[in-house]
């Protein structure tokens, strides 16, 4: 059937019919599972409902702590369209703020990440703050009645650390860790030791699609045949992919990959993953938008925000194992072919979920069903019907 234009009369302005729709995700089975109705891709009310009640109230993913390694080191993010950073400590522990100061609200640290910014001047009328977000300096308010530095702090923001990411958010009353609402995908993750992959590669994108295309797009592996015939189908085939479905806050799936490849496979060195699993990678998503592949060689991760209904932000990063790395002895040369090969990829996939934007706005554009290899997105489907329709 094909798409029917929407009346706004719902949250946020959305249709009754798009959320019912949507809602429709909750009760089906996985093997009568459908595509996402295609107007949650253009809709711009839909994007706000998403932004207000997931991007506002769940864990974000802003980056590593292996990039963050010494005290005043930072990375900057906006999440759900608010600035936050995240700043090591002089005792070595991670803390998060509002990235706003607390005079005329103007954005203290504008680059994405820095190093040793034990002190930071508001770059307005330099008030000054150190590391813990302590107000440490306000030029000429020594003349306003009643004002004093002391007490004033940024305000802080809750912060979690799973697997080596950093993860925050702005839901002031969550009562949960990133882990423990992981279930089993903690216990896969947890044999690729992922905190002690080295980060060599870390971006920020703008890309002219809607945040949930490329979600979908990374954790099925069902287009990598057609899209990807030529990097990554000859070292993980389409129909290796196993999705593993039956989740509530992730979603994941398993590949077996070719040994003889020479890309993907872990290090014969690496003595703590074990059987079928040094030839075992899997990509997964932790609700809403934090994206990663892993083998026993690479690490490559996403986190996504919305920029509009037809556009998103991306953070990218691409890690090495340590026991990849010493394998190579000139670092440099090593970093940049791997990133070309990953840029490709990476712009293989760009390619597709521009084009999907394109067509969901089509009027005539519907939902489908999905092929086995890529129920991972009942999970996710799943996930939005139970966090934007209950």
């Amino acid at each position: 059937m094909a798409r029917q234009p929407e009346s706004a009369s719902g949250q946020y302005g959305v249709s009754d019919a798009l959320l019912q729709a949507l809602s429709e995700c909750k009760t089906r089975s996985v093997d009568e599972a459908l595509t996402l109705p295609p107007a949650v891709y253009v809709c711009d009310a839909f994007n706000r409902l998403e932004i207000n009640k997931l991007f506002s109230k769940e864990w974000i993913c802003i980056g590593r702590t292996e990039e963050i390694r010494e005290p005043g080191d930072f990375v900057t993010m906006d999440i759900a369209e608010q600035p936050v950073f995240a700043i090591r400590q002089q005792d070595g522990s991670i803390k998060a703020f509002a990235n706003t100061c607390l005079h005329r609200c103007a954005k203290l640290l504008k680059d994405t990440r820095g190093r040793g910014k034990l002190r930071f001047a508001c770059p307005y009328h330099a008030w000054t703050y150190d590391a813990s977000g302590s107000l440490l300096r306000a030029p000429y308010m020594d003349k306003t009645q009643g004002f004093t530095t002391e007490g004033r702090q940024l305000t802080e923001l809750k912060l979690d650390i799973w697997q080596g990411f950093i993860y925050v958010t702005l839901n002031a009353d969550i009562d949960y860790k990133v882990s423990d609402r992981l279930g089993d995908l903690a216990d896969v993750y947890g044999r690729y030791r992922m905190a002690d992959y080295i980060t060599f590669v870390h971006d920020d994108e703008l890309w002219n699609t809607n945040w949930k295309i490329l979600v979908e797009n990374f954790i099925e592996g069902y287009h990598l045949f057609k899209v990807h015939r030529e990097t990554f189908e000859p070292i993980s085939p389409t129909s290796w992919q196993t999705p593993h479905p039956g989740h509530d806050a992730f979603t994941y799936s398993t590949s077996k990959v070719k040994p003889d490849r020479g890309f993907c496979v872990t290090p014969e060195t690496n003595t703590h993953l074990e059987g079928e699993w040094r030839e075992t990678g899997s990509v997964a998503c932790v609700f809403p938008a934090h994206l990663i592949q892993i083998t026993g060689d690479f690490l490559w991760y996403m986190s996504i925000q919305p920029h509009g209904a037809e556009q998103l932000r991306v953070r990218r990063g691409l890690a090495v194992a340590p026991e990849r790395l010493a394998q190579e002895e000139d670092h440099e040369r090593f970093y940049e072919e791997t990133k070309q090969t990953f840029d490709r990829v990476n712009l293989e996939d760009k390619t597709a979920v521009e084009a999907v934007l394109a067509g969901a706005k089509n009027q005539y554009a519907q939902q489908s069903l999905m092929s086995v290899h890529e129920t991972t997105l009942f999970d996710f489907g799943r996930y939005l019907a139970r966090m934007l329709t209950d």
